[in-house]
């Protein structure tokens, strides 16, 4: 199979082209090879910089914008690493309980429920 310039064009070998890549990253995993982005928490000394920080934000001490920069990642990453620490992981559904009322006036409210 030589090099075509056109091969983006043409749907049989984009498919064929999608399995064959699709393949290799199977057979890599299956060697025990990690697909994708490392996580920021796979950082050597994230965890220690990223409690020190979080003492900081608690303390009122620096923003999340600029615990962000500090911690190289972004303002997301931040934001999603805090509410995972903020909020034990729920394992079982039975433990949340969400009920979704209806007033009579027609507005929808949220009563959230949560056991731990």
């Amino acid at each position: 199979m030589g090099w075509d310039g056109d091969w983006y064009k043409d749907d049989a070998k984009k498919s064929i082209h999608g399995q064959l890549v699709q393949a290799g990253m199977e057979r890599a995993r299956q060697q025990g090879k990690r697909i994708g982005r490392p996580s920021v928490t796979e950082r050597d000394g994230f965890s220690q910089r990223f409690m020190a920080v979080v003492d900081r934000l608690e303390q009122g001490g620096i923003s999340r914008r600029q615990a962000a920069r500090e911690l190289a990642i972004g303002y997301a990453t931040l934001k999603r690493l805090l509410d995972a620490r903020l909020w034990p992981s729920i394992e079982n559904e039975q433990e949340m309980l969400v009920a979704i009322t209806t007033c009579g006036d027609g507005n929808v409210y949220d009563d959230i429920l949560v056991t731990y």
